[in-house]
């Protein structure tokens, strides 16, 4: 979105026409949702939820707390911007939607907007602690079943991962899974001086057909340094530390997908500068032209590899377009605008 509709949406939420939709939510007062999607009761009884994450002009800096008024999950506080936060402790994504909230509590403070909405985190499709149609923004996490929310028409807005195998409602975005928060962002060397040729650890459960495919393109005296291996079950292969040296250290990064079509390492792949090769995904905005080589199955995929390493300018250039892509499309800064683009737009009514 232009700089000049951001200064728009500034002016229209100051006019009379937007008076009633940009006034402060009452400190803490919010409205639980008591039923499911379909109930209207919900709507009407308004209940003190403790612990969201700001109490507007006091100072007091909560930080992102669990729907249940738990301690904070992370140290990262915000102080202007209202966050129900329901995720479980020490979850994978949690960073990625902290980083994101943080970008997007410093722009809805210039624009005026702070107080004008709730943002609810959660791992859940079919439930959440609070709805609004009209202040209940969401961001939805770790649905791997890529399902459309049933509470999607009890909300004003939802941003969640894994998109949709089915037609999204208006009011449904996706943005793209990120990394792990558990694995570091790492200097990343000039390709061409990588030592590993090759990388993949990661769990063998829905992926027979590509360690079928490495073991007969790589098996035996291969010509080169290929390091593809079974991890016995989720983040039990190498330490999150260990794991972005080796990414850091490798030409190509192959990412295969397991129950869901997304995958963490596709980003943390890019991040580190990778060359990556990932089965097809789901079209959306961000992986629109995006640099990763899409496949559909990994038969011949010795040959797409080798033929990666033989033009040393194009992997270059496929190097330097993944890091400006996880830059510019898929970091929490650049998935942050892309939020505040598309709730200004639904703000308008565009």
């Amino acid at each position: 979105m232009a700089l000049t509709d951001f200064q728009y949406l500034n002016y229209v939420c100051c006019t009379v026409t937007y008076t009633s939709f940009v006034r402060p939510l009452p400190n803490k007062v919010l409205f639980q949702s008591g039923q499911s999607s379909s109930g209207n009761a919900a709507h009407e009884q308004p209940t003190r939820i403790k612990n969201i994450g700001t109490i507007h002009g006091s100072g007091f800096d909560a930080g992102p707390r669990r729907a249940d008024g738990g301690a904070p999950v992370s140290d990262p506080a915000f102080r202007r911007l209202s966050v129900l936060w329901d995720l479980p402790d020490d979850w994978c994504e949690e960073q990625h939607i902290i980083d994101i909230l943080e970008n997007i509590e410093a722009r809805f403070v210039e624009l005026g907007l702070a107080e004008r909405f709730v943002f609810v985190v959660s791992s859940l499709a079919d439930q959440l602690p609070m709805t609004h149609k009209e202040r209940v923004i969401v961001l939805q996490t770790s649905d791997e079943g890529h399902e459309v929310p049933s509470y999607v028409g009890d909300v004003f807005m939802v941003f969640k991962n894994y998109p949709p195998f089915t037609e999204a409602p208006d009011n449904l975005r996706v943005f793209p899974l990120g990394c792990n928060k558990d694995v570091p962002d790492l200097p990343a060397p000039v390709i061409l001086e990588r030592p590993i040729d090759v990388f993949f650890i990661g769990r063998p459960e829905f992926r027979d057909d590509f360690f079928d495919a490495a073991d007969q393109a790589f098996g035996g005296d291969s010509d080169l340094r290929v390091e593809i291996s079974r991890a016995p079950e989720f983040r039990k292969g190498l330490t999150p530390d260990d794991y972005a040296k080796t990414l850091a250290a490798s030409k190509i990064a192959l990412s295969p997908r397991g129950v869901s079509h997304e995958t963490f390492r596709t980003y943390e792949a890019m991040r580190a500068g990778c060359i990556v090769i990932a089965q097809r995904q789901i079209p959306c905005w961000y992986t629109a032209g995006w640099p990763v080589i899409e496949v559909d199955d990994w038969q011949d995929i010795g040959e797409l590899i080798r033929g990666q390493l033989a033009d040393p300018a194009a992997m270059r250039a496929q190097s330097d377009a993944a890091r400006n892509w996880w830059t510019e499309k898929c970091s929490p800064p650049a998935v942050a605008d892309y939020v505040i683009g598309e709730i200004a737009a639904r703000l308008m009514g565009r």
